[in-house]
């Protein structure tokens, strides 16, 4: 069973959609999403509607809040990502109410601590867990921040406890560090020594028309006739058609 990384999925520059086979996993993907914070994009909660009867067993969810089809996520590059692969065990986030006696934790600095009651007992010292907030972060000290957690194999001396041999590994911390476009494009043109300039996925584009439409008049559109207002069904050419008429005529208004 794989962890699942929601602040990376949540980063809303990773063009992440994942796949749910069936309507349960539908269910449970949703209800993980409303636990980590998000709503869909129109901000109705994903517990009321889950929006799977559309394209059933083809149902993929993107991290822009938004719902489409595995071949439409296909089609416009996105990375997927199956939820059957993550759906269980393992997704929770450990807090410090999930720490048990016997469990050992491992330090960002690469110290290692046994649970007992309320402390974290090693051989140079211990810190009781009013060191920590909720989320296992030490309030003082970075360095002391839990970023591993495992079960022992075999109680024996206490040196052989922390031991890798013994340990099996429960929980791991997750960090991603989140750039700006700006500091994205800085550090591409650095490594390549090229310029380079960053388009708008198609998710993005199909958000700026929407945003467009909602303001806009049917009778004065700008979007090429021939085109309907389905715009998930629309080719990455057709999207970006769209989206360059409603660009163009929003520089007209301003």
């Amino acid at each position: 069973m794989k962890k699942f990384n929601w602040e990376e999925f949540k980063y809303k520059n990773n063009k992440i959609a994942v796949h749910c086979k069936t309507e349960e996993e539908a269910k449970d993907f949703c209800n993980q999403m409303h636990e980590h914070g998000m709503k869909w994009g129109d901000g109705d909660s994903y517990l009321e509607n889950i929006n799977y009867n559309k394209y059933l067993g083809k149902t993929c969810y993107s991290n822009s809040c938004l719902y489409g089809g595995y071949d439409f996520y296909e089609q416009i590059g996105y990375r997927i990502l199956e939820w059957s692969d993550y759906m269980g065990v393992g997704n929770k986030e450990f807090t410090k109410a999930d720490l048990k006696d016997g469990m050992v934790v491992e330090y960002k600095n690469g110290k290692r601590r046994l649970v007992i009651a309320n402390m974290l007992i090693g051989e140079d010292g211990f810190l009781t867990l009013d060191s920590f907030r909720e989320n296992l972060e030490n309030i003082k000290f970075m360095d002391h921040t839990i970023v591993k957690i495992f079960k022992i194999k075999e109680a024996m001396t206490f040196n052989y406890i922390l031991d890798d041999d013994n340990l099996k590994l429960i929980w791991e911390r997750i960090e991603v560090k989140h750039m700006t476009v700006d500091e994205m494009q800085k550090k591409l043109e650095e490594l390549t020594g090229e310029r380079v300039e960053f388009e708008p996925s198609v998710e993005e584009m199909i958000g700026v028309i929407c945003k467009y439409c909602r303001k806009a008049k049917c009778n004065t559109c700008v979007i090429p006739s021939g085109m309907s207002c389905n715009f998930a069904n629309y080719s990455k050419d057709e999207v970006k058609k769209a989206y360059e008429k409603v660009m163009e005529d929003g520089r007209k208004e301003s």
